[in-house]
């Protein structure tokens, strides 16, 4: 009978499609980004967010812009796959860039404003 020790380490790699390991990045997401049909049609598929803000932001016309640090932005923070993040890019244009933002939570997350 054969019969093996199982091996003690860390957990494997998630691969994508090409077989090279998936990055995880966070998105910080209002509006149409927290739809489920913008989240369909640009990230594959539905991504559930968890509920938190960002200090010195506001969202009007549409858009995320900082402000004054007593300012408060309620949103989510989207977990996505980094081919998701690009395609994220390539939905919002040239118009937008993204800038890494501290939620309240503590968590590091991208939000996307406009090129000024």
């Amino acid at each position: 009978m054969w019969t093996s020790t199982p091996t003690i380490g860390p957990a494997p790699a998630k691969l994508s499609a090409n077989g090279l390991p998936r990055e995880v990045v966070r998105v910080f997401a209002v509006g149409d980004l927290r739809t489920r049909s913008t989240q369909n049609r640009v990230l594959g598929r539905t991504v559930r967010g968890d509920e938190d803000a960002i200090r010195g932001w506001v969202h009007e016309d549409g858009v995320s812009r900082p402000t004054a640090p007593d300012d408060v932005l309620g949103g989510a923070v989207l977990t996505l796959e980094d081919w998701q993040l690009t395609a994220l890019d390539r939905f919002l244009g040239p118009g937008f860039r993204r800038v890494e933002v501290e939620t309240v939570s503590g968590t590091t997350a991208w939000v996307f404003t406009p090129v000024v």
